[in-house]
């Protein structure tokens, strides 16, 4: 019925813009059902419209997911219409909606596209950080993931599935191959080749450690070397 179309007016292009908002949000969240909940206030609130009449509030939310979804396209090196170009034939808001998901999902691939190259970005520099920083003693899981502003699981599983072992595990092998150069190459001590590499449990640990990776406890490994390359 014709009185119960409301006519477009600039608060109601504010509270669209503000849930167009609240949309973009859940889309860079990755949730699909908050995604489709926030996508169905906003197309229930077009319908209420005459499609004319919408039509200035339609260009509102179209421009600003056109927005996002040549950002990602730009990225990619990919070229293609945009929503407005592809919306100009539709006669309804279903048929909108329905272009304007296909252009969605290209948003929520780019998305995906370029969180996985943050995160393979972000593996990079962990394992930079690992072969530079190793010496400090507070180096962890925890410490790193701060630092890369990712969730420590998530960094960890990333991180294993691309070079087969933890961070953990990384860290403690890059500690104890610098050992076993240190006790090869210098004459310090035991402990203090063990605090140097970042390693500041008791010595009794250190050379646990140490024997699981090279089969031998540190003061064997050394005097093994030395007689191996004929030195003292």
């Amino acid at each position: 019925r014709a009185d119960c179309i409301r006519e477009p007016d600039d608060e109601a292009e504010q509270r669209l813009r503000d849930k167009t908002d609240d949309f973009c949000e859940s889309l860079y969240k990755c949730d699909p059902a908050e995604e489709r909940t926030k996508l169905n206030i906003i197309f229930n609130d077009l319908r209420e419209l005459n499609f004319s009449k919408a039509d200035k509030l339609l260009k509102c939310f179209v421009v600003d997911i056109d927005s996002l979804n040549l950002r990602h396209k730009v990225r990619a090196g990919e070229t293609g219409g945009t929503i407005m170009n592809d919306i100009a034939g539709c006669g309804n808001i279903p048929e909108v909606r329905n272009v304007i998901e296909e252009h969605i999902d290209d948003v929520r691939r780019g998305l995906k596209r370029n969180e996985h190259r943050r995160v393979d970005a972000a593996v990079d520099e962990c394992i930079d950080i690992i072969n530079n920083e190793f010496r400090d003693p507070l180096l962890s899981v925890d410490t790193i993931s701060d630092r890369l502003l990712l969730n420590k699981t998530y960094l960890g599983r990333t991180y294993k599935k691309r070079t087969g072992i933890s961070i953990s595990n990384a860290i403690t092998d890059r500690r104890l191959e610098e050992a076993a150069r240190l006790l090869i190459e210098t004459d310090s001590s035991v402990k203090q080749i063990s605090a140097e590499c970042g390693l500041t449990a008791s010595s009794g640990y250190f050379a646990t450690i140490f024997k699981k990776k090279y089969g031998m406890t540190p003061a064997e490994y050394r005097v093994q070397q030395r007689k191996d390359s004929g030195t003292k």
